[in-house]
């Protein structure tokens, strides 16, 4: 990797000292407060809505997909032989199944939670496992890892008597699942290096490669002394989407990073980019606070009342913080849908306690 000046280093090391120093004082929050599992049975119904939801807008991006490319001959010919050309037209073309798809995200953190209540069924595991299978159709690396993530969390978290050190055992034991998937999806898509020997190592070395892309890709925005705007549309990006959508604002940028020479060509960063686009060291200092401090705040407030719908925010708030060494998570749509889905259901768990201790 190039030389990073020695501003980069501090700036880089000052991140690592508050994620670490959060998560002290968030393991101390957590044993000494009890975690509320949610005890309100969940309807079947409301969860197969969901998931039917989420599982209709994969089949409708299918077909957007394959109108794109010229027929779903084209397509599958491409899904079996090129991913990465289908992942690239994807730039090309937007298809409300993407929306759609995640209130199957949803439903499968519903279903996570009655498997945990030990109220789920076979079908709960079967909707489940037809998300992560519909969800690759997208050749994204990043939503089947996520949706397995938060599933796997909202399981452990449900189960009565559940302890903090079982949630650790299970981050660890997804993290060692996720790149092992990460491996392999890059085998099939073929988005490896290509001059490391065998696919396997190929795929293996392009693990290490995209692990340590962080702190490079960081330290050349840093190092290249932009000028930003201050106007925070890549950090709020669904915000400014939606008031673009009706003409209040221009578009903001893709979510997508640029890729820079560092000195690989690259775009693969941490979460920390959005915000030093858009606004410098001002707004670098605000994202390290968010994802150390910040996030661990709203965990613990989502999960203050038992509330299934915060407990399925509080899962992607936990996998929004687990990847900002790789990409940003909390400025895009779903995670966005999860926490407002998060808020309202802590407050309606509020407000039904209330009523009935009246």
């Amino acid at each position: 990797w190039q030389p990073a000046s020695l501003l980069a280093h501090g700036a880089f090391a000052t991140f690592v000292l508050m994620l670490l120093v959060a998560t002290v004082v968030q393991v101390r929050v957590l044993l000494l407060r009890p975690i509320v599992v949610p005890s309100v049975p969940i309807s079947l119904t409301l969860v197969a809505g969901l998931h039917g939801i989420g599982l209709f807008g994969c089949l409708l991006y299918l077909r957007d997909m394959a109108n794109c490319l010229g027929g779903a001959g084209t397509l599958f010919l491409l899904f079996s032989g090129d991913p990465l050309e289908i992942r690239e037209a994807r730039q090309d073309f937007s298809s409300l199944g993407t929306q759609l798809s995640y209130f199957g995200w949803v439903g499968a953190g519903l279903s996570a939670i009655r498997i945990g209540q030990r109220r789920g069924n076979a079908l709960d595991a079967l909707l489940i496992v037809l998300q992560l299978v519909l969800n690759v159709v997208f050749i994204d690396r990043t939503r089947p890892i996520w949706i397995a993530f938060t599933c796997v969390l909202s399981i452990v978290m449900s189960r009565p008597n559940t302890s903090l050190w079982s949630v650790i055992r299970t981050l660890g034991l997804v993290g060692i699942v996720g790149a092992s998937f990460f491996v392999a999806f890059s085998m099939f898509t073929g988005k490896v290096v290509q001059d490391k020997g065998s696919p396997v190592e190929a795929a293996a070395f392009s693990l290490v490669y995209y692990a340590t892309n962080a702190f490079p890709y960081l330290a050349h925005l840093i190092d290249r002394n932009s000028s930003p705007s201050f106007v925070p549309n890549g950090v709020l990006s669904p915000l400014f989407q939606a008031l673009a959508a009706v003409g209040l604002v221009e578009s903001p940028p893709s979510r997508v990073l640029p890729f820079h020479n560092v000195p690989f060509s690259t775009n693969v960063g941490t979460g920390l980019e959005p915000f030093f686009d858009d606004g410098g060291f001002l707004y670098l200092g605000v994202g390290m606070v968010v994802y150390s401090f910040g996030l661990n705040a709203l965990g613990t407030w989502l999960l203050r009342n038992g509330s299934a719908l915060g407990l399925v925010a509080w899962a992607h708030t936990c996998f929004a913080a687990f990847i900002c060494f790789f990409t940003p998570k909390v400025n895009n749509p779903p995670y966005w849908l999860m926490v407002i889905l998060g808020i309202a259901g802590v407050a309606w768990e509020a407000y039904r306690r209330w009523s009935v201790s009246r």
